[in-house]
C-alpha cells in the first residue's frame, strides 16, 4: 500500500518566517541583534542556587548526625555534614565574588576587586 505525500509525517514542514520587530532597541524586545530570541533565564542560572541547596543538605546531615543522632547511619551523616559544610562555604564565597564582579561590570569600573572604586560594591569612585 503506497502512502501519499500529504498525510502523517510525510508532509512538508511549514517555513518559519517570523517577522522581526521594527523596534530599534532589540534588547528590550527580547531579541539579540542577530535576530535570534534570547533564551529565558532559569532558576538554575542564579549564582546562589547551588549554595542554598548545599546548605539545606548540610543542615539535614548535621541534624541527623549531631543534633538528633540517627544510629543507623551515624558515620555517613557526620562525614557528609562536614563535606557539605565545606562545599557550601566554598560555593557561597564563589557566588558572592561572582555577584560582586557582576555589579562592578554594571557600573563600568575597571578593577572589580577594589571595592573602594565601585559604587555598587559600597565604595565611592575615585
Amino acid at each position: 500500500m503506497a502512502r501519499t505525500a500529504g498525510r502523517g509525517y510525510g508532509r512538508a514542514m511549514a517555513d518559519d518566517e517570523r517577522e522581526q520587530p521594527d523596534d530599534p532597541n532589540l534588547a528590550s524586545a527580547g531579541v539579540d541583534p542577530d535576530g535570534e530570541e534570547e533564551a529565558p533565564s532559569t532558576p538554575f542560572d542564579h549564582p546562589f542556587f547551588l549554595p542554598v541547596i548545599l546548605w539545606a543538605f548540610a543542615l539535614w546531615f548535621l541534624w541527623d548526625g549531631w543534633i538528633v543522632p540517627m544510629e543507623d547511619h551515624l558515620k555517613f551523616n557526620r562525614y557528609g555534614s562536614v563535606i557539605l559544610v565545606v562545599a557550601a562555604l566554598y560555593y557561597t564565597i564563589q557566588a558572592l565574588r561572582e555577584r560582586r564582579a557582576w555589579s562592578c561590570s554594571q557600573c563600568g569600573e575597571k578593577n572589580p576587586h577594589d571595592s573602594s572604586l565601585c559604587r555598587n560594591c559600597g565604595g565611592v569612585p575615585a
